[in-house]
């Protein structure tokens, strides 16, 4: 959506770019997945204000729109359900959060260890972890395997990114500059909200991908300006 709205495109280009984005919002509705939902919300939330926040408006009316396709307003309504609370607290992400949190009182310190429990390395060696399943919250699985200090230490480097991803959309000083630079900021934060509900930091390319993304927003925003020939800070370089 970023491309689409860049100022120096052609009419092709941006037609091509728009029909892109077209293609992956309508994927993103055919997952069914409610934790995708959230994250592209927050992602086009933080968006719009980074960027214009009286486009709120539009997303406001553009989500409750969506709420009138009948797979997502079904899905959302289950989700606020008795019978989605009774079945998830009997095999659901419910009874796994509970689970967890009662590993993580029994290990509060440094947890139980990298692997042991929660993710793919244990469901892959369940010979020798048996009792394992997904966590389905990467938050809680490393509270769980790295106990407090793993999730301060992981919690920390996240509010870090946060903060400079925050100063890097700030400094952009063209709108096309800033609209990759926000882009990239709120889809960073939609991952870091899936991951409330998936391990989504499980998945290798995820992980090369958000931080690409965030070397991208950071990038534009702080380093971008020191390496356009004639500027002042390219001078004082050379």
């Amino acid at each position: 959506f970023a491309m689409v709205l860049q100022r120096k495109l052609g009419k092709w280009e941006r037609l091509i770019l728009f029909g892109l984005f077209g293609a992956m919002g309508i994927s993103l509705i055919l997952t069914q997945s409610r934790g995708a939902w959230l994250g592209a919300a927050i992602a086009a939330f933080v968006f719009c204000i980074s960027i214009n926040p009286r486009w709120l408006f539009i997303l406001g009316i553009g989500g409750s729109g969506l709420l009138l396709v009948p797979p997502v307003m079904n899905r959302i309504s289950y989700l606020l359900s008795p019978q989605y609370i009774i079945s998830s607290m009997t095999g659901g992400r419910l009874m796994r959060y509970q689970k967890g949190m009662e590993i993580f009182r029994q290990n509060k310190l440094l947890g139980v260890g990298l692997g042991h429990f929660g993710g793919a390395v244990a469901m892959n060696n369940k010979d020798l972890i048996p009792d394992t399943f997904y966590m389905d919250n990467y938050w809680l699985k490393t509270a769980v395997e790295m106990g407090l200090v793993g999730l301060l230490a992981f919690g920390l480097l996240v509010l870090i990114l946060v903060i400079w991803s925050i100063r890097s959309v700030k400094q952009c000083k063209d709108f096309d500059t800033k609209l990759i630079a926000a882009a990239g900021f709120a889809g960073m934060c939609g991952v870091l909200t899936h991951n409330l509900i998936e391990n989504v930091f499980e998945v290798p390319y995820m992980v090369v991908y958000f931080w690409i993304i965030a070397s991208i927003v950071l990038y534009f925003g702080l380093r971008r300006k020191s390496h356009i020939p004639g500027t002042q800070v390219d001078n004082k370089v050379h």
